[in-house]
């Protein structure tokens, strides 16, 4: 992993050592983040890499219209999806569709570590907190 948040052409590099505390969504406690890629009027909104430590969430929220990706990089969590529960591990993937409802919460003793890539349209229809 890169030191340095560089692009380098296309390709963007996660760096690891930049995560920044952040509560996600009103979670219990905190979790690390680092946003590798943002774009204000695309359909790729923005790509992060994200850890969530033990005993953390991310707290349930409902999306707007855009979506996101959740792809599991390492670690374990229960993830909520419009009121379903599922097991998350490494290179799962969950879709948290436009309208959707979703939240998460680390399961063992890893932080759970995953890259997020949102997509849609932003403004014009909110995330909104539950």
């Amino acid at each position: 992993m890169s030191v340095e948040h560089i692009a380098r052409g296309r390709v963007y590099a996660f760096d690891v050592d930049a995560l920044e505390e952040t509560v996600a969504h009103n979670g219990i406690g905190s979790v690390l983040a680092k946003r590798v890629l943002e774009r204000e009027s695309a359909s790729l909104r923005f790509v992060d890499l994200v850890e969530v430590p033990p005993g953390s969430t991310i707290g349930r929220h409902r999306h707007g219209a855009d979506q996101e990706l959740y792809i599991a990089i390492s670690g374990h969590s229960v993830i909520e999806l419009d009121g379903r529960e599922t097991l998350m591990g490494p290179g799962d993937v969950a879709i948290n569709r436009s309208g959707g409802v979703h939240a998460l919460t680390v399961i063992g003793d890893e932080p759970f570590r995953m890259v997020v890539v949102c997509t849609g349209p932003d403004a014009e229809w909110p995330d909104q907190e539950l």
